[in-house]
């Protein structure tokens, strides 16, 4: 299953390394760039978190935390073949989504 998965990623199969039980893992040509894809986006949401906090107040950007398992399940949801959310993420989604809102809403007043 695997090996299908990263062969349409354009990896051979020669990239990965069946040991014991079955269980495969990937080689260097593999973890080299997701490492360093990992790298950049960490760099750049730390970056980023770090603009923004000299612009707004941190207790004004603290509730948009929350954002980000959002953010994870739909760029899976849309970059993972097979992968779908099921009804209890989208009612999670919803129920912090109505948060933040509440939330801005009770700060106005």
């Amino acid at each position: 299953m695997a090996e299908q998965h990263l062969s349409q990623l354009g990896h051979k199969a020669a990239d990965i390394y069946k040991i014991a039980g079955g269980l495969t893992v990937p080689s260097a040509a593999i973890i080299g760039p997701i490492a360093a894809y990992l790298a950049f986006v960490s760099a750049l949401g730390f970056g980023l978190w770090n603009h923004l906090t000299s612009l707004f107040p941190v207790n004004l950007l603290a509730g948009y935390r929350f954002l980000v398992p959002i953010c994870a399940v739909v760029e899976s949801s849309l970059f993972v073949s097979g992968e779908s959310p099921g009804v209890g993420i989208w009612i999670g989604g919803v129920l912090v989504l109505a948060a933040l809102v509440g939330l801005q809403r009770f700060r106005a007043r």
